[in-house]
């Protein structure tokens, strides 16, 4: 009787209790709307500064962007890429395998200058004004 996001919360919530220090998610954000999606996302983030280890797989490149510390990309079951997220993106792995760019590094790329690097939403000079 529960709905697919529901499920995937639920799937998570069962990991959590466990208690484990490691957590291998699959997409975990997927079916949720943004405030679900946050809250999950916020919940991990407190796990990661607990000390527990959390591995996503996702095709969510701006979650990836955002919440990872390193970033390893998988092409036709081959590993490509493995290092820092920000070193990965640069490097233009993402679209040689056909992924693309996450929003915000797309968004920026060809700026002159230090914002042409702009991959993350806490680095948008400004963005403060948009709350």
């Amino acid at each position: 009787m529960l709905s697919g996001g529901q499920k995937r919360r639920l799937s998570v919530a069962t990991a959590l209790v466990s208690g484990a220090s490691t957590l291998v998610l699959d997409e975990p954000t997927f079916g949720q709307d943004e405030a679900r999606a946050a809250e999950l996302v916020g919940m991990l983030r407190e796990l990661v500064a607990g000390g527990t280890t959390v591995l996503i797989a996702t095709h969510d490149l701006q979650l990836a962007a955002e919440e990872a510390d390193r970033v390893l990309v998988l092409d036709d079951a081959r590993l490509v890429a493995d290092g820092a997220t920000h070193d990965v993106i640069a490097s233009g792995v993402l679209e040689r395998v056909g992924l693309g760019l996450p929003p915000v590094a797309a968004a920026f790329r060809g700026i002159a200058g230090p914002h042409g690097a702009i991959t993350r939403m806490r680095e948008v000079p400004g963005r403060e004004v948009w709350r």
